[in-house]
């Protein structure tokens, strides 16, 4: 009977210990998966922030872009603008005036 008792107190030991290993191995398990998971995490972040960035820069060239086309446009206009206003003026100022009865104005 001594013997038995014996051989299930080793018994208990040795699956306590069998526990306490595999407690221990599913922790590192659990750990490795987190380790990775979290490399994932970061490296996702670290390529985001990569595109937000490339995103920022193409949309201040963009803006630029539109900003020196806008210029160039409002310069073409107001060239345009001056030189229609001294054709108009040119061509009011060149023509002798005529008064009501079709007579040219002699005092021009």
């Amino acid at each position: 009977m001594e013997k038995s008792r014996a051989d299930i107190a080793a018994a208990d030991a040795r699956t306590s210990e069998y526990e306490q290993r595999l407690r221990e191995a599913r922790a590192t398990v659990f750990r490795a998966q987190e380790a990775r998971r979290k490399a994932a995490l970061d490296a996702r972040a670290a390529a985001m922030a990569e595109a937000r960035s490339k995103a920022q820069t193409q949309v201040k060239a963009a803006k630029a872009d539109i900003e020196k086309d806008r210029e160039a446009a409002q310069g073409g206009l107001q060239l345009r603008c001056r030189r229609w206003r001294k054709k108009s003026c040119d061509a009011c100022w060149s023509q002798p005036e005529q008064d009501v009865n079709g007579f040219e104005d002699e005092f021009r």
